[in-house]
């Protein structure tokens, strides 16, 4: 009974730890969360398992069927629309699909958001090509084969101890597995982790302002990426703990820019620190963030969280540490445009 309770304890305590300022400020305590994770799991720390660390099958990405997506959010779901932007074809063994997403200024920020948003303020973004969908599963087995490399979570025995930990190979409980979710996007990876795959792709994470850019696809002052419809409907959020988990990618509409599941499905890591008044201070061209800091910076929102859908607007900002790994933290890459 010690241990179940020491093992609830940390796993609460590290739920806690990437909570957002806005999850508190609109009444959802993290601890609250972390019991529904709990709730979850469903785990006895005393039992074991085996790891089925077997290939995924290789079969390749394709945007499902309205049916294949699943019960839930029917409505908007995705059937191959074309891009609204050129896509690039990258000599990469990561081979995703990536879309240019062309130089030039924005406004970020928001002016009805929360402490950290409410500066709106003008910057330019040089050109970058982004993945057209967040890594996914399959494509993180391709890194991991290629490399041996072992994630973080996977080094110290995931969320609860050496045997039973939760890990990108077992995301929803000890005893899960992959079987199913090629085309899911891989969860349980940190920062680290995230900037390892990176390197191995020849890409790199985005910054908060590309990654800001990309997501509102050219439009102006709209709340979401796809402007300020209601969420429901376009995009994979607001999901109970116990029953809700991420989607296939590109299982909704895309922005104008060709991208999926910018909002909702899983949080996306940047490359920048976390600076609460960073708005204030940074320079109007081509931003990267503080130069040191704590918490490493997330966007996009998840499956689950508020149901109001209120951490998939654009100028959302989320943050985590480096070394933070939860089922709501994912990821897509970025590449440089270089100019001759």
């Amino acid at each position: 009974m010690i241990k179940e309770f020491i093992t609830k304890v940390n796993l609460i305590e590290r739920f806690c730890r990437f909570s957002t300022s806005r999850d508190i400020k609109i009444g959802v305590p993290a601890f609250v969360l972390a019991m529904g994770v709990w709730s979850l799991l469903g785990v006895n720390p005393g039992r074991t398992m085996t790891d089925p660390s077997g290939p995924i099958p290789s079969t390749s990405v394709a945007s499902p069927s309205r049916g294949e997506a699943g019960a839930r959010g029917s409505v908007g779901l995705a059937s191959s629309p074309a891009s609204a932007s050129a896509t690039l074809t990258a000599v990469s063994p990561d081979a995703e699909e990536m879309v240019l997403i062309p130089a030039g200024e924005f406004r970020m920020g928001a002016n009805d958001g929360i402490d950290g948003e409410r500066v709106v303020h003008t910057v330019y973004v040089d050109a970058f090509s982004m993945d057209k969908h967040e890594v996914t599963n399959r494509r993180f087995a391709r890194f991991v084969r290629a490399t041996g490399y072992r994630t973080e979570s996977e080094r110290i025995g995931g969320d609860l101890r050496p045997g039973v930990g939760l890990t990108w190979r077992h995301p929803f409980g000890p005893l899960d597995t992959l079987k199913g979710k090629g085309d899911w996007p891989v969860v349980y990876v940190t920062w680290n982790d995230a900037v390892a795959f990176c390197t191995w792709a020849g890409k790199r994470l985005p910054t908060e302002a590309e990654w800001e850019k990309a997501a509102r696809g050219g439009l102006e002052a709209m709340k979401y990426p796809w402007g300020n419809e209601a969420p429901e409907g376009r995009a994979c959020f607001g999901l109970d703990f116990e029953n809700g988990r991420p989607m296939r990618v590109g299982s909704y509409e895309p922005n104008r820019y060709g991208l999926f599941d910018m909002a909702g499905n899983v949080g996306e890591w940047c490359s920048d620190w976390y600076g609460k008044d960073y708005y204030k201070i940074s320079p109007s061209r081509s931003p990267v963030g503080p130069p040191t800091g704590k918490y490493r910076v997330s966007r996009g929102g998840a499956w689950g969280g508020p149901p109001n859908g209120v951490n998939l607007l654009c100028a959302n900002r989320s943050f985590g540490y480096p070394t933070t790994f939860t089922f709501f933290f994912g990821f897509r890459c970025v590449r440089s445009v270089r100019h001759e």
